[in-house]
C-alpha cells in the first residue's frame, strides 16, 4: 500500500493550530539527512516515528518565512517551526508519490507527548 500525503500548506497548518485539529504532511523526501539530522540515534527515532521539539530548526526569522515559499525539507521544518512546537516525524517506507518512500510529519494537538529533542547539523553554504 502505497501512501501519500499532501504537500506542506503552511495556511493549512496555521488553519489546524487555531481550529485544534490534526494534519499530516509530506516533507517531499525519502532522505533523513535532507532534514538536517545525521545523530544516529535521532535518525532511528525519524526511522519508526517519534514527536519532535521543532525549536532547533528556528533558524530563520518568522517574517521571512511567511513570504517565502518553502522549498527543502528543512525550509519546511523551518517553516512550521514558526506555528509549531512540535510534529511527529516518521519515515513512510511506501510513501510518496512512487512508493520509494517518504518522510511525513504530523501536528496533532490532542496527542500526548514526550519530545525529543533532536541534533540539528549546521547549514553548509
Amino acid at each position: 500500500m502505497t501512501y501519500t500525503f499532501e504537500k506542506y500548506d503552511r495556511n493549512l497548518l496555521d488553519r489546524a493550530v487555531k481550529n485544534g485539529h490534526s494534519v499530516t504532511f509530506s516533507l517531499g523526501t525519502d532522505d533523513i539527512g535532507e532534514l538536517g539530522i545525521s545523530n544516529p540515534h535521532d535518525v532511528a527515532l525519524v526511522r519508526v516515528g517519534d514527536w519532535f521539539d521543532l525549536h532547533a530548526w528556528q533558524t530563520k526569522p518568522i517574517r521571512r518565512l511567511m513570504l517565502e515559499t518553502p522549498k527543502s525539507p528543512r525550509e519546511i521544518l523551518d517553516s512550521a517551526s514558526g506555528l509549531v512546537g512540535y510534529l511527529y516525524l516518521q519515515y513512510e517506507q511506501a510513501g510518496g508519490p512512487a512508493g520509494m518512500g517518504d518522510i511525513s510529519a504530523t501536528y496533532n494537538p490532542m496527542a500526548g507527548t514526550t519530545l525529543r529533542v533532536v541534533q540539528v547539523d549546521p547549514i553548509v553554504a
